[in-house]
């Protein structure tokens, strides 16, 4: 958090020098939005929505308490999806399969969605506040991420003036629609949460429980058995997840941009199994599919079609 401070800090110091002063504040804006979704109590409503349809509607409870962070999701669509969330733990109750997923997680999985400002973002995006509105009757700034290139997507938020809290985002594509969405109808801000809130209401005995283990590895530290030999600018391989040739798992390597990232994964089809090939779309995500040298590579993820088609069509295994 202190980190986070001192680079709000900085901007604001920029601003006199460097970029345009509407670009160094819509950089500020953002520091301020992650530091906003953390660390101040809220609790809302709201939907999220994959090429204007709703997909899910969900209420989120958020407490920070001695620097601890509680945090409820819950599916209000008949699910019966809970996410339990205390600091870095994070608990999926899943009601419909009787079962319980438990992860480590550092942010909220509102969080995630959302861009997050570095320096070096700036050969890639355009950081702008492009005007005023009100979301859940509260006053927004909003503010646009645009891509400088064709092989990324667009980011528009609606930011609490008061806060700097997401009250609405919006992924955009090329041609300037929206592709996902999440929108906040109810929200209140700052206000005492109590413990009993954040307590899950369903008791999960006799469900399944799994735990998953952090298997991202720095690249550094693995030998990735593929690479991509084209990317476009800014992206580079962040995670390589390799297994045996025992184990049948897909291979998977994570190529990022800082902000847009594409997961490629790579396994050998069953003997009986159709081989698939061309693009898709995956709700708010593109897919492509080939074969390379007998086996299955998938690359996925929120960016163009011509973006997973270039890293997956390039993929190759080293020798």
């Amino acid at each position: 958090m202190y980190l986070l401070i001192s680079q709000v800090c900085l901007l604001s110091i920029m601003a006199a020098s460097g970029p345009g002063a509407a670009d160094v504040d819509a950089r500020v804006w953002l520091q301020k939005m992650g530091i906003a979704v953390e660390n101040i109590n809220y609790e809302g409503t709201f939907v999220h929505l994959i090429n204007g349809e709703t997909a899910e509607t969900l209420r989120i409870i958020h407490k920070v308490s001695d620097g601890k962070i509680a945090e409820r999701l819950i599916s209000l669509d008949g699910s019966g999806r809970e996410i339990i969330r205390n600091d870095d733990e994070v608990r999926c109750i899943l009601q419909d399969h009787k079962s319980v997923v438990v992860e480590k997680r550092a942010s909220s999985p509102l969080l995630s969605s959302l861009p997050e400002y570095q320096n070096e973002l700036d050969d890639l995006y355009r950081f702008k506040v492009v005007g005023r509105d009100r979301v859940a009757r509260r006053d927004t700034r909003v503010i646009e991420v645009r891509p400088r290139d064709e092989y990324r997507y667009g980011h528009r938020l609606w930011l609490d003036t008061e806060t700097a809290m997401p009250l609405r985002s919006a992924l955009i594509n090329n041609s300037g629609a929206v592709v996902e969405q999440v929108l906040f109808t109810s929200i209140r801000i700052g206000e005492e949460i109590s413990d009993d809130a954040l307590q899950p209401r369903l008791s999960a005995e006799g469900y399944s429980w799994t735990t998953v283990e952090d298997q991202g590895s720095d690249t550094e530290n693995v030998e990735s058995n593929w690479q991509a030999e084209e990317l476009p600018r800014g992206f580079k391989l962040t995670v390589a997840r390799t297994h045996g040739g025992t184990e049948k798992k897909p291979d998977q390597y994570v190529y990022t941009d800082g902000l847009a990232s594409v997961s490629v994964f790579v396994e050998q089809p069953q003997a009986d199994a159709k081989p698939m090939s061309g693009l898709s779309t995956i709700g708010s995500a593109n897919a492509y599919a080939t074969m390379i040298g007998g086996y299955q590579v998938t690359a996925v993820g929120e960016v163009p079609p011509s973006t997973v088609e270039m890293i997956g069509a390039s993929l190759k295994r080293k020798k």
